[in-house]
């Protein structure tokens, strides 16, 4: 079920500020979790100005454009708030405090989740994708010349990812466990965008009949019967060792026992 919540502009008169007048807040309050949040705007009005500008029914021509301004940041939060899947604060806000072409950049999302992961602690994963958003920016320097400030997932086609990925193989001589890595993280990214509805999800490049990331090639290399005799003939000298010992060969044990 999703949240309710209202959303208003409320002058906050708890503070004066060293004009003399108030700050004027966007002003958003859900009843269950009763929760109320203010976000600042440009505005600041004495009491009397702002019952002028906004509460009146038709302000003076000069409080015409204020008043205007006012209702285009009520009305720009009230269409965010109602454009999330389930409202909450925190999509809310990641919407609201960003520029307006943020959400179709592949450098501000991987940076988001990059943050969003170091906070909660999961380091290994944030290094992983911070990684892949540098080996990006560095294919674009290969490929262009310099680094753009920002990259639209709308420039990301299959034909892109091919390149890519050659790119990584043949001119870095990437890994195929890592550009598989890599990739997987690009992908998620791309997920992350669609389910926060910042991009169309017709524009999704991966998957069947378009790009498939390649398989990671880990090598199995089996013992022989000489080097699984040795091991088996080894006398361990502590009990931790004699248990890994038992629990390395139990599978075998097993497997001649049934």
């Amino acid at each position: 079920m999703n949240i309710s919540y209202s959303i208003s502009i409320y002058l906050d008169t708890r503070r004066k500020k060293v004009s003399g007048k108030y700050p004027v807040k966007l002003r958003v309050f859900t009843p269950v979790p009763r929760i109320q949040k203010l976000y600042p705007t440009k505005f600041e009005f004495e009491v009397k100005e702002f019952k002028s500008i906004w509460e009146t029914f038709k302000p003076r021509n000069e409080y015409k454009e204020a008043r205007k301004q006012l209702q285009n940041i009520e009305l720009n939060a009230q269409k965010l708030a109602d454009s999330l899947e389930m409202f909450s604060f925190e999509q809310f806000e990641k919407k609201l405090f960003r520029k307006a072409n943020d959400g179709n950049d592949v450098f501000y999302q991987f940076n988001i989740t990059i943050n969003k992961l170091k906070s909660m602690s999961q380091i290994g994963t944030a290094n992983l994708y911070d990684a892949s958003l540098k080996s990006i920016k560095n294919f674009l320097l290969y490929k262009k010349g310099d680094i753009p400030s920002k990259l639209s997932f709308y420039e990301v086609t299959s034909d892109w990812l091919e390149q890519y990925e050659r790119y990584m193989l043949d001119t870095l001589n990437r890994s195929h466990n890592t550009v598989s890595m890599y990739l997987r993280s690009f992908r998620a990214i791309f997920n992350r965008a669609i389910d926060d509805k910042d991009i169309d999800k017709e524009i999704f490049p991966f998957g069947k009949k378009k790009y498939k990331i390649p398989s990671a090639r880990g090598i199995k290399k089996a013992l022989t019967k000489s080097e699984l005799k040795t091991l088996f003939d080894a006398k361990p000298n502590t009990i931790n060792k004699k248990k890994l010992k038992i629990f390395g060969f139990f599978p075998i044990y097993a497997m001649v026992l049934t």
